[in-house]
């Protein structure tokens, strides 16, 4: 019986195999080597999905609908296009897109579909599935459509993305930096696409502008952003079958904000405010330097962007203007805004500046502070004794 089961398996194999290859048009030295990017990329998707996975050790032993199944080809399709020849690239790109899409209501859809999206913008060439669908499910399942995606390649993926939508707005970013936080990329990854978005001449500035305000709960755009969740949950209350056609990340800003679930974004729009967008540096220090917050982490994360801002344009405001403002940091602020007011005041002012922060109130200032001026000493110590022994060998 087992043997008869395992030659019905080669056989059905064999036609799967066969409807594949033909599928992705390779000659022959390119198709032995995507059969074995095959079956390391099936055995990838045992250890990822089975409790107790048993990998194939041939592609006999892989059951025929493997071939034709999105969710298992896509694990192939990341293996071919993290490790597999040029000449693989846009066949297997191009056909894992005509059959990733997992329908109107996935829940789950196959990775690897924004790299092979990425695969083959940047060799010039069209998806064979419309940008606004993959756009639409790179806001609906997040986890799996960026899966596998190179950090370096992000910014690329998101201009795709973007750039597939009628028009770019403050909305948009929002929704996509939820997205981008939820697959999980590395944690650093937001903050390093934030960067990266902000400085891009195709984004409009006043698109920019509006996202930072957003981001930073300022009143005008604020009050915006809450209209469009009103709008959200209206059409919820109305059309629940309509409403859940809107991707995912959309839908979820109805109920949550983007600032609470990365506090520390608005550090980096505190700054793009000035470097990006070009308000005035005083302007902006003066309007978010302490101020006050009901989220102690956005608190934290604003006046932090705050004091990125003085060091920045220390020269333009001058050394009495930095000194006001630092002083005020360490009379009003929490710990770790005062530990770095101090820090900051002792590179422009010198280490005298810092030495109050010895009895500050806070343990956790005072154990920085006895650190600072203890590397001090032994640095002082050391360049002593270099002198000496260069003296001694002259």
């Amino acid at each position: 019986m087992a043997d008869r089961a395992s030659r019905a398996r080669q056989r059905g194999n064999s036609q799967a195999l066969r409807d594949l290859k033909k599928a992705l048009g390779l000659a022959e030295p390119d198709w032995q080597e995507f059969l074995s990017h095959a079956l390391v990329g099936f055995a990838d998707f045992e250890w990822d999905w089975s409790i107790h996975p048993e990998p194939a050790e041939r592609l006999e032993d892989v059951p025929p609908e493997w071939f034709r199944h999105s969710r298992r080809l896509g694990f192939v399709t990341i293996r071919v296009l993290n490790q597999g020849a040029e000449s693989l690239a846009v066949p297997v790109a191009r056909h894992f897109l005509t059959i990733c899409d997992p329908g109107a209501d996935p829940g789950i859809g196959p990775r690897g579909i924004g790299l092979a999206w990425l695969t083959l913008a940047r060799r010039g060439l069209d998806p064979p599935i419309e940008p606004t669908r993959l756009a639409h499910l790179a806001m609906d399942i997040p986890e799996d459509f960026f899966q596998a995606i190179p950090e370096a390649g992000l910014p690329d993926l998101c201009r795709l993305i973007l750039e597939s939508r009628p028009l770019i707005g403050a909305w948009d970013l929002h929704a996509l930096f939820m997205a981008v936080d939820r697959a999980r990329i590395h944690d650093r990854a937001p903050f390093r696409l934030f960067d990266a978005l902000l400085k891009a001449d195709w984004i409009p500035r006043d698109v920019k502008q509006e996202f930072c305000r957003g981001l930073l709960a300022c009143r005008a755009e604020a009050e915006r952003l809450e209209n469009q969740r009103e709008t959200l949950r209206a059409c919820r209350d109305v059309d629940d079958e309509e409403f859940f056609q809107i991707p995912r990340m959309y839908r979820e800003l109805g109920d949550l904000e983007l600032r609470g679930q990365l506090p520390g974004l608005q550090r980096h729009a505190v700054r793009a405010l000035v470097e990006e967008i070009g308000e005035p540096a005083p302007d902006v220090i003066r309007e978010f330097l302490l101020r006050r917050d009901s989220d102690t982490q956005s608190s934290e994360a604003v006046s932090s962007g705050a004091l990125d801002l003085i060091k920045l344009h220390a020269e333009e405001l001058g050394p009495d203007t930095v000194r006001k403002l630092l002083r005020k940091v360490i009379k009003r602020g929490s710990a770790s805004l005062r530990q770095a007011a101090y820090r900051l005041g002792a590179d422009q002012f010198g280490q005298a500046f810092a030495r109050p922060a010895l009895n500050d109130k806070a343990r956790v200032v005072r154990d920085w502070a006895s650190n600072y001026f203890g590397q001090k000493a032994r640095g002082r110590r050391r360049a002593k004794e270099r002198r000496r022994n260069s003296i001694r060998e002259t």
